[in-house]
């Protein structure tokens, strides 16, 4: 969690991505962030499970994905 709310990183491969959630953190909104271990979670053990299946970057999906839909 300390990476979106610590000074910029510029050379972390995830930088990118940071910037990006940054920016939507910057917005007029309450979020929260709640870090939650991913076998606690089986819908986020089933996402990272199949991370290598997709190209890297960010994904969002409008419909629940079918290698989800049984758990």
């Amino acid at each position: 969690m300390n990476i979106l709310t610590g000074p910029p990183i510029y050379n972390n491969h995830y930088a990118h991505m940071v910037r990006y959630i940054k920016h939507w953190l910057s917005k007029d909104w309450h979020m929260k962030f709640i870090h939650t271990f991913h076998e606690g979670n089986l819908v986020a053990d089933a996402l990272a499970g199949k991370g290598h299946d997709f190209p890297f970057g960010i994904h969002s999906f409008d419909i629940v994905p079918s290698f989800c839909c049984n758990l």
